[in-house]
């Protein structure tokens, strides 16, 4: 069980865990670039991408289609 007061485990104890619903545990504080910070950003972006791959080829299927 995490909470905002929790030490973060990646830097040292120098900023703060939180547990954010549907996306994770992220480090609040001083440390940006945390490594629990840097995975949750590159999921993110990995989700991006995908969504921008099927948009674009939904897009191509659409302006066949007419």
């Amino acid at each position: 069980m995490t909470s905002n007061t929790d030490s973060c485990p990646y830097c040292q104890g120098t900023g703060r865990v939180q547990e954010v619903t549907g996306y994770g545990t992220i480090c609040i504080g001083p440390c940006e670039h945390c490594h629990a910070n840097v995975q949750n950003q590159q999921s993110f972006e990995q989700l991006k991408r995908r969504f921008e791959q099927e948009w674009s080829d939904w897009r191509a299927t659409d302006r066949q289609s007419n």
